[in-house]
């Protein structure tokens, strides 16, 4: 696995499939039986420490301390020190749309705002890798699409990021690479486009005016059908071509067109 600089990599699979496990093995919680894990051409992870940020799904935040508490804290944590510092946290308390939080113990926030709480002290020391474990989770709507924004300006910055979640539509927005996980085993792995592109070409949709719901396994699988439209995977042995010549034989056909997975 190799996640390009300035990229935002995505990192799927089921629960139980390795994603977490992996995330420590980078962070060097977890020392991996075999292979290795370098940075930037050959640093180690403990060379790394101060450069990587993790945004864990478990929240931690201290619920009877303020806000700028809890930033001052994380802050120093990662060696910064004022003015740096305070210039740090007021930047994301602003960027994140929290500024009026401020003295707000934990406790007294929303779910969402303490989720941007919980990002704002993950990226203040400039991180040139970051990991973020389900971020979205918790977020509304506008405040998702204001978090999307952020990703994409630290990644244009040159920051590394590796995104786990199980929000498919997200990963296509922001991720240009992805690594799929089950089992402790990597069984997908590549640039999102040239995925899509791979595994696209067997997938279609049809309209047709007096065809049946469903057709045989062997002419067509993972079919799902909804309002007159049928979606499904062509066998690896029947060509689209074949496909339409067998169907227009019996049925009249639409519409016949092939899509991208999600």
């Amino acid at each position: 696995m190799n996640i390009p600089q300035g990229s935002v990599f995505g990192l799927l699979g089921p629960n139980g499939a390795g994603k977490t496990t992996t995330i420590r093995m980078i962070l060097n919680i977890i020392i991996p039986d075999s292979g290795k894990i370098q940075f930037m051409g050959g640093l180690n992870a403990s060379q790394m420490r101060q450069k990587i940020a993790y945004l864990p799904e478990e929240r931690g935040l201290y619920q009877k301390s303020k806000v700028s508490e809890v930033l001052n804290f994380f802050g120093g944590l990662k060696g910064l020190r004022k003015p740096i510092l305070s210039n740090q946290i007021s930047y994301w308390l602003a960027r994140l749309n929290i500024s009026q939080y401020s003295e707000r113990t934990i406790f007294e926030l929303s779910k969402g705002n303490q989720q941007k709480v919980q990002f704002a002290a993950t990226v203040l020391s400039d991180p040139q890798l970051l990991i973020l474990d389900e971020p979205f989770t918790g977020l509304d709507p506008i405040n998702q699409r204001l978090l999307k924004e952020i990703i994409k300006e630290l990644q244009e910055k040159g920051c590394s990021i590796i995104l786990s979640t199980h929000q498919m539509e997200q990963v296509e927005q922001l991720c240009s690479h992805i690594s799929l996980l089950n089992l402790g085993k990597q069984v997908l792995y590549g640039p999102l486009k040239d995925i899509k592109n791979q595994y696209g070409q067997k997938r279609i949709q049809i309209r047709f005016n007096n065809g049946p719901e469903i057709f045989p396994e062997t002419l067509l699988k993972e079919q799902t059908y909804r309002q007159g439209e049928l979606q499904g995977l062509l066998p690896d042995d029947i060509k689209s071509s074949e496909f339409i010549r067998t169907i227009s034989n019996h049925y009249e056909l639409e519409s016949f067109s092939q899509y991208q997975p999600s």
